[in-house]
């Protein structure tokens, strides 16, 4: 069983950092509190600076590792000397002179420099992409107004789940079966009859606002169609939209 952990006021742990602090006194308190923030920010924004230097040049990370622990990655004592030669030599012993080899390693390190910041431009442009991905689906399921539970299952299918892939990466490999053919079919087909209703819609004087469709199909239909209609013996002249859905839903 796993051991709670001791919950502690503020009050607990400012006096174990602090044990001289007038809990009592609110400007100390306040200050103690404000250096202690900005010393935490200042060493947030000193790693965070450590770690840019670390990406540009991965062989650095060798180094504060070995001197800080004393050991090289093999289990031996670590030899700073032994270390530059076997990470850096190259860049010495390709010049004939020391300016020659100051200058060839400026221009390797320039070339990773620009490497991990291309990167890292395209790490940040690959999210964005994402997030601008992921509000266009959720402002599609609003205004198709599906269930999560079929937004979920589409995606597993577009993208697959740990267990097996999705649809696009057979695209990309080539490796569509028959039953991923017919699906694929069936979902042009009916992009394409959903244009269609709209077309007609619009020529009957109706305007076709995105989601509109699918929303009229779930209000307005006849029981049977899983609409929620009223199924009532008045005859009415029925949208022709619908006369369109209907038609789709036997065939698909």
């Amino acid at each position: 069983m796993e051991e709670k952990k001791e919950r502690k006021s503020w009050r607990d742990i400012v006096s174990s950092r602090k044990p001289d602090l007038d809990l009592e006194d609110d400007l100390a308190v306040g200050e103690f509190l404000d250096d202690s923030f900005r010393r935490y920010d200042d060493s947030e924004s000193q790693r965070e600076n450590l770690n840019k230097v670390l990406a540009e040049d991965s062989r650095a990370a060798g180094i504060l590792t070995g001197l800080a622990s004393g050991m090289d990655e093999n289990g031996e004592p670590f030899s700073l000397v032994e270390y530059l030669i076997t990470n850096y030599g190259d860049d010495i012993r390709e010049a004939a002179t020391t300016e020659e080899a100051i200058k060839k390693a400026k221009e390797k390190e320039a070339a990773r420099i620009k490497e991990a910041a291309d990167e890292e431009k395209r790490k940040r442009d690959a999210e964005e992409k994402l997030r601008k991905t992921d509000e266009a689906l959720t402002e599609a399921v609003r205004q198709v107004n599906v269930d999560e539970a079929n937004v979920a299952s589409m995606l597993e299918w577009l993208y697959g789940t740990q267990d097996a892939d999705g649809i696009i990466h057979k695209i990309i490999r080539h490796e569509l079966d028959a039953e991923d053919w017919k699906r694929i079919i069936h979902a042009f087909n009916m992009d394409m009859e959903i244009e269609a209703a709209r077309e007609e819609g619009r020529k009957q004087g109706r305007t076709a606002r995105p989601g509109a469709i699918h929303r009229n199909l779930a209000e307005k239909a006849p029981t049977d169609l899983g609409g929620g209609g009223n199924g009532g013996s008045e005859e009415k002249v029925e949208d022709p939209t619908l006369q369109r859905y209907k038609g789709m839903k036997r065939r698909i």
